[in-house]
């Protein structure tokens, strides 16, 4: 049995939270807040809370559920499954909690540790980090170590790197974000060391990796600030073998640290999270082009056998572009003059790795890409930062481009929106995931774009419907697409979580018994089940 005890709120600055409860003050002055990047809502709230500390967090779930008043945890507001749009209610964002609480080194792992509030944005993070201006305002004991930091001559950074870089970290906490790096680096778990989280009752927990590991029983016994105890069963059943973003962490003997981590803000409202940084490596990427998706497949599943058997090239990532992603690219680049030209062909990858040799690096990928008719003078390279850059650009304006595509299309009609997969599968899956994907998708005769981690198996489809009766048949078409992802051993979302637009889809995964169990463990730690209605659970 795991025992835990609640711990008193952090106060750490005296300003005064934010605070509305007009609807209509709350859509002219605040609107934005009502939205995320999934195009679901505007919704609406009745109560917006803007606090600047733990405390005033936790004074504020404390009343709200006294009150029984539903409440929707709002961070970068990034996400694409409608997590972060209330359905009434009160809407929390932590946006102003973005300061940077400390870093000291840890003897035991070798390895540094940086303190932050969840409303820090990735990428003012990564910046922060990069040139060590960490805006120390304290002498307390998560500064003890700041001089050793800042003394370091080693480059530094947070490897888990979700494609939208103004997530913030809170966020990319509660769904246990990825990204393309995950392939090497791991998920956000991996990099989570401690956390303190505010339940629905405004009591506080403090949990450090390591220290609250479940046993053969798998129950939590809470003690709570009044002296009454809650017990409660963590999750048991059986998560895929895939990079997997569904439902409630579970695994045999499992950290009580990883049940918030991915829990969507269903369970507590993520407070400070302790990371942990890694040395950056010299990278290099490159991006290649193929005469089929059957050869694009197959490079990527020749360089995967590379990285268990070769040291010497160690892949960082693989990003997908299918056809008309590689089209829609050369549209953005002849409007915005990125210098690069691109073929007209069926499939891209761009891969990133790490070297120690360019020179032996180049020579190592130059067989798979002849096996796979993609020579080596076709491709587009970056070992520059400029080069990289650009490429990383081209590889992130996809997603940008389709929401500008959808966006204007939604102004004519109001009802329309995106529609999009997050599936991944077994690596002996992948090329049935593809073929299956690409003859459903080129018989819908539906608007769409496939790209995605393929190193991991893992496939972003986005749907564009050109009007009402095609947003219907893109429906069905991604239930199915889901359920052949499911069908073959893989999940419905790798990373970016259910949310309220795909909580249907936890059938597909999930039994009966399997999705009570999640509910008791909410209903245990959120009896009233206010904290982000919606999300996960009808």
């Amino acid at each position: 049995m795991i025992e835990i005890t609640t711990v008193e709120p952090f106060h750490s600055t005296n300003n005064e939270p934010v605070r509305a409860e007009s609807e209509s003050l709350i859509r002219t002055r605040f609107g934005s807040y009502l939205s995320d990047e999934s195009g679901l809502g505007p919704g609406n709230a009745s109560i917006f809370f803007l606090p600047n500390n733990e405390l005033q967090v936790a004074q504020f779930l404390k009343e709200m559920n006294a009150k029984k008043i539903p409440v929707t945890v709002s961070g970068g507001r990034t996400g694409i499954v409608g997590g972060a749009v209330p359905e009434g209610g009160a809407l929390l964002s932590l946006e102003r909690m973005s300061q940077i609480r400390g870093i000291r080194w840890d003897e035991k792992s070798l390895e540094w540790r940086m303190i932050v509030q969840p409303g820090i944005r990735l990428r003012d993070l990564q910046e922060r980090i990069a040139t060590k201006n960490l805006g120390a305002t304290t002498n307390h004991v998560d500064w003890h170590d700041l001089s050793r930091f800042l003394g370091d001559r080693n480059p530094y950074f947070y490897p888990p790197d979700p494609t939208e870089e103004s997530a913030s970290i809170g966020g990319t906490v509660a769904t246990d974000a990825s990204g393309a790096r995950t392939y090497f680096y791991g998920r956000t778990r991996d990099h989570v060391r401690a956390i303190r989280v505010v339940l629905a009752n405004g009591e506080v927990l403090a949990l450090r990796r390591g220290e609250n590991v479940a046993d053969s029983s798998n129950i939590v016994c809470l003690h709570h600030a009044d002296g009454t105890t809650t017990d409660f069963p963590l999750p048991t059943y059986d998560r895929p073998t895939v990079k997997c973003a569904t439902g409630f962490y579970s695994t045999p003997n499992m950290d009580l640290l990883d049940l918030f981590i991915g829990s969507e803000g269903t369970l507590g409202v993520i407070t400070l999270v302790e990371i942990a940084l890694k040395q950056r490596p010299e990278t290099a990427m490159l991006l290649a082009f193929f005469p089929s998706i059957h050869d694009a497949i197959n490079f990527v599943i020749q360089l995967r056998s590379l990285r268990k058997d070769n040291k010497s090239l160690p892949i960082h990532s693989m990003e997908y572009l299918d056809s008309n992603s590689l089209r829609l690219l050369q549209n953005i680049n002849e409007d915005q003059k990125l210098g690069m030209t691109l073929p007209h062909l069926p499939a891209a990858i761009l891969t990133e790795f790490e070297y120690k040799d360019a020179e032996e690096a180049i020579q190592l990928l130059i067989s798979p890409l002849e096996s796979h008719h993609s020579p080596l003078e076709n491709t587009i390279s970056g070992i520059d930062e400029g080069d990289k850059e650009r490429l990383r650009t081209l590889r992130h304006a996809i997603p940008e481009a389709i929401n500008s595509i959808i966006a204007k299309r939604k102004n004519d009609i109001p009802g329309l929106h995106k529609l999009g997969t997050d599936t991944a599968v077994p690596d002996d899956k992948l090329a049935d995931l593809m073929m299956l994907y690409h003859r459903k998708l080129e018989g819908s005769r539906l608007e769409h774009y496939v790209f995605g981690h393929v190193a991991e198996n893992h496939l972003h489809v986005n749907i564009l419907p050109r009007s009402i009766s095609e947003l219907r048949d893109g429906e069905q078409l991604v239930r199915d697409l889901a359920q052949d992802a499911v069908a073959l051993g893989g999940t419905i979302s790798a990373e970016h979580g259910i949310g309220k637009l795909k909580r249907d889809f936890m059938q597909f995964m999930y039994n009966e018994a399997e999705i009570r169990e999640m509910r008791s463990t909410k209903s245990a730690l959120d009896p009233n089940w206010i904290l982000s209605q919606g999300n996960m659970f009808t």
